[in-house]
């Protein structure tokens, strides 16, 4: 039950340093420190993400990306902090929705799930890469239910149809081409999507891969 345990203390220690700027400061080193270790063991996936799953870490972290905008303010003189929070919650989050079990979690938590959408505006693509991937595995499941596929910028569309063709020549457990085929297919059930990646020739790519 050790990831139980972790989950539980990353959200006790995460939630006192976003209460001020002067908890931010003095806990950011911790805060980097423990959560980089659970972003790292969530990218082994199975059994320690059920128990950040079991210890409430999915729900947090979901909650958490709604409430770093609205603690822009108060992390305004910590912006790298917010900067790393960010990017580890989006990447547990996928590590965690690749795990089947675990994704009932995330449906649980529609509203939440949702409100992941907002991170899509992000100029980092890595982000996006990372929220559109999990919200491809919360939909690809057996009983019918579907999230809708948002519309993203063309330069989302780019970054899939790059991250593919690099999978086809590295070996990633992560990034793979199954996951990247993935991402695509699910951003292609949106009309405008499907548009940007014929515009992009990924059409073609598409066929080559398949």
């Amino acid at each position: 039950q050790g990831g139980v345990f972790l989950a539980r203390y990353a959200i006790y220690l995460s939630t006192i340093a976003m209460s001020s700027p002067e908890c931010a400061q003095q806990l950011c080193q911790d805060v980097v420190i423990l959560r980089t270790a659970v972003w790292s063991l969530s990218s082994v996936g199975g059994e320690f993400c059920r128990q950040l799953a079991e210890g409430q870490l999915v729900t947090y972290l979901l909650t958490e990306l709604v409430g770093l905008d609205d603690s822009r303010v108060h992390l305004s003189e910590t912006l790298d902090l917010r900067m790393f929070l960010l990017t580890s919650a989006t990447s547990i989050l996928y590590n965690c929705a690749r795990v089947q079990p675990i994704r009932p979690h995330f449906r649980h938590n529609e509203v939440s799930t949702l409100l992941m959408r907002h991170i899509l505006d992000d100029d980092d693509v890595t982000i996006v890469r990372d929220v559109i991937l999990t919200l491809a595995h919360i939909s690809d499941n057996k009983d019918g239910s579907k999230i809708d596929t948002p519309s993203v910028r063309e330069e989302v569309i780019q970054d899939f149809l790059a991250t593919l063709v690099k999978s086809r020549k590295e070996i990633s457990p992560e990034y793979s081409q199954k996951e990247m085929l993935l991402g695509l297919t699910y951003l292609a059930q949106n009309d405008e999507n499907r548009e940007k990646i014929s515009k992009q020739k990924g059409v073609g790519l598409l066929e080559r891969v398949l």
